[in-house]
């Protein structure tokens, strides 16, 4: 599959795999059960493999400046209680 962005698209979506694994990194610290963390851990590290594909793939179409964000942070969801 092709995926084609311009730079703001590529530039958002670089901003909410961030956010995405701030999230759930913190899910993880919260959590108590060793399966919720290993599954987060999992989960990060694959979006972390992705994020880092893009990026590199951005950088090179846009110039490094399409990682830089809003000035103002997303605020991350504070982590509810696992019920897994």
């Amino acid at each position: 599959m092709k995926i084609t962005l311009d730079e703001w698209r590529a530039r958002y979506i670089l901003e909410a795999l961030r956010v995405c694994e701030a999230q759930w990194s913190a899910t993880a610290k919260a959590s108590d059960d060793e399966d919720v963390q290993a599954d987060y851990g999992n989960d990060i590290a694959k979006l972390s493999i992705v994020y880092d594909g893009l990026e590199k793939a951005a950088v090179e179409a846009f110039g490094a400046q399409v990682k830089e964000f809003s000035r103002e942070p997303i605020p991350l969801t504070p982590p509810k209680a696992s019920g897994f």
